[in-house]
């Protein structure tokens, strides 16, 4: 059983762990995809790295604050799609920030995917020629702008869903029927077992019934297997 702050503090350092390793994995993947320049090294690689690592450690804390919120495992995952889904619609690549409705447009701003996707275009595009900032510009309307105003905004999302993930763990330890780490019902709850298939008694009096020994075995694989017998 651990405080509050321990229990945060633990998931938060697991989730930065994760998160280092999979900015590294996926920077080494991309990279070379991508086509940016191997030398001069380090280049373009630690910026990637930098926004991926970011990126991963929000969606990770993001995930345990919904789901240290949630009643249920089965309620946390609804409720993640719920708010993924119209954050991937409004990230604001497909379709682009120009082309959303004014109802809508705000919602690409409280938006980990279009900060993402904004350092990503610019890492990728910036210092490349005329024809491919043309592209960028004309297919998905995207301007290039100032890459350490859009950490900034990354960043600050992050420190938000950090803030709201710490006060959810302390409303939710708070209760008296949880501590951290605890899995099951709430303590004190009542658990009902269900008698196993062995402790069952047959009764074999009527006439012409097979043995004892036979019927109890086929009627526990009747039991067992609906399709047996």
């Amino acid at each position: 059983v651990f405080t509050a702050p321990i229990y945060f503090l633990s998931r938060l350092t697991l989730a930065i762990i994760n998160a280092a390793l999979l900015a590294l994995i996926t920077t080494f993947c991309f990279y070379p995809i991508v086509g940016f320049p191997v030398t001069p090294f380090p280049g373009k690689f630690i910026k990637w790295w930098s926004f991926q690592f970011l990126f991963l450690t929000s969606i990770l804390m993001f995930g345990y604050a919904i789901g240290m919120a949630a009643p249920s495992a089965i309620a946390a995952n609804k409720a993640i799609g719920a708010i993924a889904i119209p954050w991937l619609l409004t990230a604001g690549v497909f379709p682009p920030n120009a082309d959303l409705r004014p109802t809508t447009s705000w919602l690409h701003y409280p938006n980990l995917f279009s900060w993402a996707s904004k350092i990503g275009l610019t890492i990728a595009f910036k210092g490349k020629n005329q024809k491919s900032i043309a592209v960028l510009r004309d297919d998905l309307k995207f301007h290039l702008g100032n890459l350490d105003a859009y950490f900034m905004a990354l960043t600050i999302c992050l420190s938000v869903i950090l803030l709201l993930g710490l006060l959810i763990t302390f409303k939710v330890l708070a209760r008296g029927d949880r501590s951290a780490g605890e899995r099951g019902p709430p303590k004190g709850a009542e658990i009902q077992i269900a008698e196993p298939v062995s402790h069952i008694k047959f009764n074999h009096e009527e006439e012409g019934s097979h043995s004892p020994s036979s019927a109890t075995k086929q009627d526990a694989q009747g039991l067992l297997n609906p399709l047996l017998g």
